[in-house]
């Protein structure tokens, strides 16, 4: 069973994150099963591509819609946390069918 957003990413109230956290948290819900299979793809080609270097983040930035672009402003080690969680998700998802 995936376990919710907050077990990948658990950030102090103080961090500058925090409250991205906390949004995206509040859009998507905290499996983000607000996102569609397709979006939860194009976010985790993001978070996977952007792992090697901030400025992968211009590359790969393609990959987030309007929707989901406020993954874009997290920091490589949030997003590198975030790539097992939106595979769990995805893969609970698939097995769910």
């Amino acid at each position: 069973m995936t376990k919710p957003l907050g077990y990948y990413v658990s950030l102090p109230r103080k961090s500058q994150h925090y409250k991205q956290i906390q949004s995206i948290e509040s859009k998507f819900g905290s499996f983000l099963q607000q996102l569609t299979k397709r979006e939860l793809l194009n976010v985790l080609a993001f978070c996977a591509g952007t792992c090697a270097s901030e400025d992968h983040k211009k590359i790969f930035g393609a990959f987030l819609e309007e929707k989901t672009k406020d993954f874009g402003f997290l920091n490589q080690s949030i997003l590198f946390s975030l790539v097992p969680f939106i595979h769990s998700v995805i893969t609970e998802r698939e097995n769910a069918n």
